[in-house]
């Protein structure tokens, strides 16, 4: 994204983009020395100092400014899972992390097994089980 944007001429995209990068950074418990050594490279065009200076601090030898600008690789940007909603009768009980190749018929069953979801449900007559693909679950009946 910051290389597109670089290209197109839309700086301040592109590094609301590194700022959005810089947020997670700093939020991860721990960070690759690779990873701060691209981030170096990309920050370079747009603040050369500092990203020469964070690069040295890296243990990086040379200059930042020459090096080939980092390829991208869509295959590490592809999320393999999903968030889906669990609701019963239509008010949302429980969030589930689940693969995104899961399939549809699996849905009740692993919400049936969230803790939360096995409450809601331990005196409700289900007469419904209502699943999207990839975005929810939902239980339908009544009070017994």
């Amino acid at each position: 994204k910051v290389e597109e944007d670089t290209i197109a001429l839309r700086f301040n995209t592109a590094i609301a983009q590194m700022m959005e990068l810089c947020n997670h950074l700093t939020s991860a418990k721990t960070v690759a020395k690779s990873t701060l050594l691209t981030f170096a490279k990309i920050l370079c065009p747009y603040a050369p100092h500092i990203a020469e200076e964070v690069a040295n601090r890296l243990g990086f030898e040379g200059v930042l400014s020459v090096v080939d600008w980092p390829e991208f690789d869509e295959a590490l940007c592809v999320d393999n899972t999903i968030t889906i909603v669990v609701q019963v009768n239509g008010k949302k009980r429980a969030e589930l992390e689940i693969a995104k190749s899961t399939p549809r018929e699996d849905y009740e069953g692993l919400a049936r097994a969230n803790d939360d979801v096995k409450r809601h449900l331990e005196n409700f007559d289900v007469k419904k089980v209502i699943a999207v693909p990839g975005r929810l679950v939902n239980f339908a009946g009544k009070p017994t």
